[in-house]
């Protein structure tokens, strides 16, 4: 029984004065407990720095919700959600289960190439295979390759909206670039402080570990998911 079950059954049937000072020294002391595995002192695990970003849509976030129902002219049952770390910004494009790689690539091509250009990594849970090819067909699509001849000149269009949208020439383009920069560089040092600050937090009540390979270690159950039975032992 864990200490919290155990506080909770005596306050249900008994109390006198200062009794949550008694309970807690006698759970400190009693040889039966500390051996139960209860945690003493700080957690092991400093704070790890996630690398900083310093443009909008350098690296993103892809992943999916399915199991949805059937919605639209094409019965989409599944949408694609990016993410983008640096605006803390998301999109969500109709899609279905079964899409493939060329597929998502032919709707990331179409939605964000557009706007946003080409990130420069792109995480999801898919496994390794699908970003692989999924990279593969983007970039196909941005030189020449098969796919673009099959498919004709209006799979370029993305690219000269894009180009159009970089190269237009305005009075207040200079100063708008300025203050963007501005801005993108102020934002970046604002994270930036504010995960140095966050990490002495979090270090303060951790620890380093001092674990070697090999060692024998008791892990938590804290974090795991799916752990609900049966289960078979493995031979």
């Amino acid at each position: 029984m864990s200490e919290d079950r155990t506080k909770e059954r005596v306050a249900s049937t008994a109390w006198w004065p200062k009794w949550q000072q008694d309970f807690s020294k006698y759970i400190n002391t009693c040889e039966r407990c500390q051996k139960a595995g209860k945690k003493h002192g700080k957690k092991y695990g400093l704070f790890q720095h996630i690398e900083e970003l310093k443009h909008p849509w350098e690296k993103i976030y892809m992943d999916w919700v399915t199991g949805l129902i059937p919605g639209g002219k094409e019965n989409f049952i599944a949408f694609l959600i990016i993410f983008d770390r640096f605006r803390k910004s998301v999109g969500c494009l109709p899609c279905h289960k079964e899409d493939t790689e060329m597929d998502t690539a032919f709707l990331f091509w179409n939605n964000i190439i557009s706007t946003c250009g080409v990130s420069k990594i792109i995480i999801s849970d898919r496994d390794p295979k699908f970003t692989s090819e999924f990279w593969t067909n983007l970039y196909d699509m941005l030189g020449k390759s098969p796919s673009l001849v099959e498919k004709g000149w209006n799979t370029l269009l993305p690219v000269d909206h894009l180009k159009d949208n970089l190269l237009t020439i305005h009075p207040t383009a200079k100063d708008f670039h300025d203050m963007w920069k501005k801005a993108c560089d102020t934002a970046a040092k604002c994270i930036a402080e504010a995960k140095e600050y966050n990490k002495q937090r979090w270090d303060k009540s951790y620890m380093e570990p001092e674990f070697k390979e090999g060692d024998q270690v008791l892990v938590s159950t804290l974090n795991f998911n799916n752990l609900i039975g049966p289960n078979t032992m493995r031979d």
